[in-house]
């Protein structure tokens, strides 16, 4: 059961790094009509994946998890634009 948005963070870091992307996307929209803390999830990995060092392991997750999601994070000047 997802009880939290770290629940569903966790849950979908792990359906990104084990899933092929159409399964992941299916899992995806499922989860997400089912649990409003999937889109706080995303919101936080979107943080989070700015605030983790660049040699941490959950960064590199996050950034599988945003790509599988096609919100690939934004880098160098990227980041600072809108």
């Amino acid at each position: 059961n997802i009880r939290t948005p770290i629940d569903a963070l966790h849950l979908l870091e792990y359906y990104a790094v084990t899933k092929p992307k159409e399964s992941f996307r299916r899992e995806y929209e499922n989860l997400q009509s089912k649990y409003d803390e999937i889109d706080e999830a995303v919101a936080l990995a979107e943080k989070l994946y700015y605030a983790l060092p660049a040699n941490d392991i959950e960064r590199e997750i996050i950034k599988d998890l945003l790509i599988a999601l096609d919100k690939p994070p934004k880098e160098g000047i990227e980041k600072y634009l809108k």
